[in-house]
């Protein structure tokens, strides 16, 4: 079957300041140079910065096909 999990990280210690922006600006460097697309807390709700939502599945092989 098909499944989608996620769990939070706390990423802060990455951040050049503890702050939704530096956030944000650690979210950028993150998708545009890593090519990991994971979601900064803010998008979630989330009140304390630095925290940062990563999600994964599983997929048959047909899925992907």
């Amino acid at each position: 079957g098909e499944a989608g999990l996620f769990c939070w990280v706390n990423m802060e210690t990455l951040m050049d300041e503890k702050t939704p922006e530096g956030e944000l600006r650690l979210w950028k460097v993150i998708v545009d140079e890593l090519k990991l697309n994971i979601s900064p807390g803010s998008s979630c709700c989330c009140s304390e910065p630095g925290w940062f939502r990563v999600c994964f599945a599983n997929m048959s092989r047909e899925t992907l096909e």
